[in-house]
Parts: C-alpha cells; structure tokens; sequence
C-alpha cells in the first residue's frame, strides 16, 4: 500500500515540477512579465472598475434633485463593491507579474508565486462574476422601472 502512495507522490510532485517550468517559461517570455491569463483579467478588472465608476456618476447625475430611489442606491452599492474587488484583483495579479530583469531562476520563483496565489485569484474572480450578476439583474429592474414610468407618461 505505501509504495502506492510514494507513487502518487511522485506523479504529483512530476505534475507541480511540469506546471512550474511551464508557467515559468511563460512568464520570461511574456513582454510584461505575466501569464497571459492574468494579463485579460486584470484588463477585465480595470475596464469593470471603469464601468462601476461610470455607473456610479450618471447616478449621480440622475438624482441630484431628489432622493435616490432603492433600487439606485443597490446600485451603488454593487458597484462600490465591484470596484473594490475589482481593485484588490488588479493589485494581487500585479504581484505576480516579474518587474525588473528577467531570469530563469526570478521566472521560476514567480511561476511558484502564481501557482500558490491562483487560488486567491479564483475566489477574487469568483465573486467578480457574482457581483456582474447581481448587477445584471439589478440594472434591469432599474430599467423596467424607467420604461415603466415612461409608458405612464405617455399614456398621459
């Protein structure tokens, strides 16, 4: 029974070392220095904080003269939080991106700190991916209240 074990270890250990140099290899060739799974996440982090702010203002904008109806202050809400998981998203993939000179050995040691904080990166996009649909469906019923409102002003 043990030297089953011993050789799932080995297979295992095989498989990180595998992955490892991979990853590594990945990052000295990148020209910034980052997975390029991590490069389209962090553009997609930075484009939602972009998009929560910008919903946040044309709120804003919309109830400066009366008070904000619940379904706007969700929305705000939502996008506060979308822009802070957003954010802490963008500032964990720049950790492991490699800055300065590239070696072997730094694209090595990076790989194993994307390896290690992948799971971290899981659970910030995880709820990313909530939060878009939490969002989703809150910008629609805001939507439905607007149009509403409009058919009642032109039936009038």
């Amino acid at each position: 029974m043990s030297i089953i074990s011993l050789t799932g270890n080995i297979i295992q250990f095989i498989q990180f070392a595998a992955q490892l140099v991979s990853k590594g290899r990945k990052i000295s060739e990148s020209k910034n220095g980052a997975l390029i799974d991590h490069v389209d996440l962090s553009a997609t982090a930075t484009h939602l904080v972009d998009l929560s702010k910008h919903v946040s203002s044309s709120l804003r904008t919309l109830d400066s003269s009366q008070n904000p109806s619940p379904t706007d202050q969700r929305l705000r809400g939502i996008c506060r939080e979308c822009s802070t998981v957003a954010s802490e998203l963008i500032d964990v993939l720049e950790r492991l991106r490699l800055h300065g000179r590239r070696s072997k050995w730094r694209s090595t040691r990076q790989a194993f700190k994307s390896i290690c904080g992948q799971q971290k990166v899981n659970n910030l996009k995880a709820r990313l991916e909530s939060y878009r649909g939490i969002l989703d469906t809150t910008l629609l019923v805001a939507l439905r209240s607007v149009l509403r409102w409009l058919a009642l002003q032109f039936d009038n």
